[in-house]
């Protein structure tokens, strides 16, 4: 890997970790398919042993571009109204390297004709650098003089209500605000607050629309959002569309190959200057549920 990129993505990383209007927590285009990863009141809502892994390689010829990877499972406790889940997770980025888990619990209460869900997380990251890989433009510089290596425990809450044909949710997944590096007084984690919606609309017995919405904040910095529209296709096929506000648009697919397992994958272009850099974003998901009676399951799972 070339020296100056190296320190070019060392630089941005430092310039986001010192900016609490930056956008810190991983970004997934198919956030709609495992909100477990934004949303501890997701966990136990398929109601089944439910096993998703996402992995995602952002900026693709870019060297040292963000690449992340996600491992959880979620299941209910029958008849004691919980949820239970646990998720792995890596993030690299040049140098830089996260990596954590955390545990989560939710707790289902029947209102109406769907599931309100209160949740709560908690667990710890992991974040390291190696600087002797950078070759920095002011070799005086302090923020190039030391590696670091720390570990720093978070927690998390959030809501969640959902019914066969619509959901809701709100969640602050990380809520300490704590320093990264002693070197960069400014570097250090904001709170990110989410918002989701979504629904499925039937325009045939054969044909469904699942639009969704996905608002982030950050502390002290501006809203986004991403807007997404899939066409379900005799509750085998997903062919979707999404825009995100300010930096690209996103085309996917879902196939659920078998009653238990399912393939995502979606593709990310940029319609920032990184267009110019780079030939896109890609991302893969897979899902596998098991431990569920078929005569039990009266309807698919959307959501």
């Amino acid at each position: 890997m070339s020296m100056k990129k190296i320190t070019l993505i060392a630089i941005a990383f430092i310039a986001m970790l010192g900016e609490s209007k930056a956008q810190q927590d991983p970004v997934f285009s198919q956030y709609m398919f495992n909100m477990s990863a934004i949303n501890p009141a997701y966990v136990g809502s398929r109601d089944v042993f439910s096993l998703t892994a996402t992995y995602r390689k952002q900026w693709v010829d870019v060297n040292g571009a963000p690449s992340t990877g996600l491992v959880s499972l979620d299941f209910p406790i029958a008849k004691k109204n919980i949820g239970i889940g646990v998720s792995a997770y890596t993030d690299k980025v040049g140098i830089f390297n996260t990596t954590g888990g955390y545990a989560q619990f939710a707790y289902r209460l029947r209102l109406g004709k769907g599931i309100l869900a209160f949740g709560l997380q908690a667990g710890a990251y992991q974040y390291t650098a190696d600087w002797t890989k950078v070759n920095p433009l002011d070799p005086g510089d302090p923020a190039f003089s030391t590696n670091f290596n720390k570990i720093l425990p978070n927690f998390g809450v959030g809501v969640y209500y959902n019914t066969d044909r619509w959901y809701i949710g709100a969640s602050a997944p990380r809520l300490l605000t704590s320093k990264i590096n002693d070197n960069q007084p400014d570097a250090q984690l904001t709170r990110h607050f989410y918002l989701t919606a979504g629904g499925v609309i039937g325009l045939s017995p054969s044909v469904k629309l699942k639009p969704s919405v996905l608002l982030r904040a950050v502390q002290g910095g501006p809203a986004s959002f991403d807007v997404n529209l899939n066409c379900w296709i005799i509750d085998r096929i997903g062919i979707g569309a999404s825009y995100r506000y300010g930096d690209g648009v996103i085309g996917m697919l879902e196939i659920q190959a078998s009653p238990r397992f399912r393939i995502g994958y979606a593709y990310d272009l940029a319609l920032t200057d990184m267009r110019g850099y780079s030939s896109g974003t890609h991302e893969a998901m897979l899902r596998y549920e098991f431990g569920f009676d078929k005569k039990k399951v009266i309807s698919p799972r959307y959501f």
